[in-house]
């Protein structure tokens, strides 16, 4: 492949000496006099190298390095500097410069920096088109979030997918949280090492502690390690969901795991060093689980470091027709169906609708309409056959209206809606507030006050 070069440098026969140095190899060789031609070149292409020459007239190499690292951050920056300006080299490192050569330099000494840096381009290229193959190999789908709340969730997934540090899921059940976790695990340097999913609510108690650590298990002829997921996945992902439903003496056992970076298979003496990113989800509020004393203390202040809200499909209706669109594609090529799009009141009644299951509801939904159409297009017929209603939410209610009685009928009245707002959240009081386009302090208020 080829690769494109900048060279800048207000010094004619520097930039005369590196157009030499390369004028055999197989580059795409810019070269500019100042920082501002080569930040105005940047709006027209992208270098995959930049060297920089640190003391220019105008606009030093400093802020020059700022202002491309600004624009993409993946430029690799190499600085030329003098020897009385080798602090400030150093300071460009910190900034994110790859490394620096200091003038006067040879020929060999130029071509084999260059070579080193274009050689961490290609293997990071191989790395994102070996994540990108794995990806695809595992049909893994990125995630799909248009709303201004999942747009968030994104920039919380790609900022903890780099750090490496263990991760708490949170949201309802259906609003893929397993998804996420193992979005994560894709994002990460662990990418190419084991993904290992547990649910921790779908394994017996009395199994709960092999399936996790592992067992010795003995035999007439002698005895046998069962592989807990801990090693399963070492090097790579474990990921807990339903984490509430782990017994106290397990949570307890997980806690200290995660504290000490060991752990003792059940029936051995021997420590096992744990390798793993952990991810571990549940579907009610990590306080309350506290709270309720179904998640020990050990564990909570384990856990209650980088956490990731997933809001329900109900709150994020911008997220509800893209996919929908993605599972009509995902489920035409699998039913060998030729389902095309959503017809408008289909897609009205979709972002009407509750979606109580989340987005485990909407792909369920989809599935069976696409098994059952025969047009190319879905219709609200379509929906209402596999039991979607075409109305909103409703509440009725009745006023009592007398003049004998000292009542205030507005307040009673606000406070009535909200009654049977809650009712049909599930007592959920931010969705309630969302419903009914108030804020929660408001809700609140309403809610504790007396008539």
């Amino acid at each position: 492949m080829q690769y494109t070069l900048f060279v800048v440098d207000d010094d004619p026969s520097i930039l005369k000496t590196i157009r030499s140095t390369f004028k055999d190899s197989n580059y795409d060789l810019h070269t500019y006099d100042s920082g501002f031609s080569c930040l105005d070149a940047l709006e027209k292409r992208i270098p995959d190298l930049v060297l920089l020459d640190i003391n220019m007239r105008g606009m030093d190499g400093i802020e020059v390095l700022k202002r491309i690292k600004d624009r993409n951050a993946d430029i690799i920056v190499i600085i030329i500097t003098g020897y009385a300006t080798i602090e400030s080299a150093i300071e460009a490192m910190k900034s994110g410069a790859y490394d620096y050569i200091q003038k006067p330099f040879t020929f060999e000494q130029m071509q084999r920096l260059v070579s080193n840096a274009l050689a961490t381009i290609t293997l990071k290229k191989e790395v994102e088109e070996l994540r990108s193959s794995l990806l695809q190999k595992n049909y893994f789908r990125k995630i799909i979030g248009e709303s201004p709340d999942m747009q968030r969730v994104l920039q919380k997934v790609h900022q903890y997918a780099s750090s490496g540090v263990n991760i708490l899921i949170e949201g309802e059940r259906g609003t893929e949280k397993d998804t996420v976790a193992e979005y994560v695990h894709y994002l990460s340097d662990r990418f190419a090492r084991p993904y290992v999913a547990i649910n921790c609510g779908a394994i017996r108690p009395d199994d709960v502690e092999k399936e996790l650590f592992g067992q010795t298990e003995k035999y007439e002829s002698g005895q046998a390690i069962v592989h807990g997921a801990f090693e399963r996945a070492f090097g790579g992902t474990l990921f807990l969901d339903e984490i509430g439903e782990l017994p106290p003496e397990i949570q307890l056992k997980l806690a200290d795991t995660m504290m000490h970076g060991i752990y003792f298979i059940n029936g051995s003496a021997e420590a096992k060093l744990v390798d793993v990113r952990l991810i571990v989800a549940t579907n009610v509020p990590l306080e309350t689980e506290f709270e309720t004393g179904r998640l020990r203390d050990e564990l909570f202040y384990q856990l209650n470091v980088a956490r990731i809200a997933l809001p329900p499909l109900r709150d994020r209706k911008a997220d509800i027709i893209p996919l929908a669109n993605y599972f009509i594609e995902h489920f035409s090529a699998r039913l060998g169906k030729k389902v095309r799009r959503l017809s408008p009141s289909a897609e009205t009644m979709l972002k009407n609708h509750m979606f109580r299951g989340n987005v485990w509801e909407l792909r369920n939904i989809i599935e069976r309409v696409v098994l059952l159409t025969t047009s190319e297009h879905i219709s609200d017929k379509d929906l209402m056959n596999v039991g979607i209603s075409n109305k909103k939410s409703t509440i009725q209610l009745l006023v009592n209206l007398n003049e004998d009685e000292d009542e205030n009928v507005i307040l009673q009245t606000i406070q009535d809606i909200i009654e049977k707002t809650l009712q049909i959240t599930n007592q959920n009081k931010s969705r309630a507030a969302k419903l009914l386009g108030v804020p929660r302090s408001t809700l609140r208020h309403y809610i504790h006050r007396d008539l």
